[in-house]
């Protein structure tokens, strides 16, 4: 019994797992990742600015 539950779970979640890969596009569009990456690198280059300003005000620079 609990093996055919588990036969059926396993199937239920393969199957789910092929329709998204169907119906999802496999990479993010190129407007979005643009944008991400954007993101990404104003907020490094704001922990950049912060770090830079606290060790200045500590005297370490």
């Amino acid at each position: 019994m609990q093996r055919a539950l588990t036969q059926a779970a396993t199937a239920i979640i393969r199957s789910r797992d092929a329709f998204l890969r169907s119906v999802v596009p496999p990479v993010m569009p190129a407007t979005l990742a643009a944008r991400q990456n954007r993101t990404r690198q104003r907020l490094n280059d704001r922990a950049e600015r912060m770090h830079l300003r606290a060790d200045t005000a500590n005297g370490w620079d």
